[in-house]
């Protein structure tokens, strides 16, 4: 029982876990609907447009036009993963991107790459695909 509710706490709090895949670095993200990239000087700022919860987030909607938003500031880094996530590549082909274009260490991209897509995940900036062997990809969302 104990373990169930500590499950059902990271699930609620957004915590993903992709040590139940195989391979985590085959995942293909993909930008979710309603993401916007905007340039604010050196850094960037990844905005998505958040589903509405509930009767009162609808009536703020609609009568005050007000929609909630969750924004991320992008660095030259960033900014780059989010350039490569074109629903095509994975994370694996993505993380050595990123090596060789920094001249990052191949571990600690791999590392970061996976960190990177978590938070994004769960925030609702991406969806991921994954496909089992022999299976069609099937998109996933983040918990929040």
């Amino acid at each position: 029982m104990f373990t169930a509710w500590k499950r059902r706490r990271r699930e609620r709090h957004g915590h993903v876990r992709f040590a139940s895949l195989e391979d985590p670095m085959e995942i293909v993200p993909v930008r979710a609907d309603r993401t916007h990239l905007q340039a604010r000087g050196d850094q960037a700022c990844l905005t998505v447009e958040l589903p509405v919860r509930n009767a009162s987030e609808r009536f703020t909607t609609r009568w005050f036009h007000m929609q909630r938003n969750a924004q991320v500031n992008l660095d030259e880094t960033g900014a780059a993963f989010w350039e490569l996530v074109d629903g095509r590549r994975n994370l694996r082909r993505i993380a050595g991107e990123l090596a060789r274009r920094f001249k990052f260490e191949p571990e600690a991209s791999r590392l970061a790459t996976l960190e990177f897509t978590k938070r994004l995940l769960v925030r609702g900036f991406l969806v991921v695909k994954v496909a089992g062997k022999g299976e069609e990809p099937q998109v996933c969302r983040g918990t929040s």
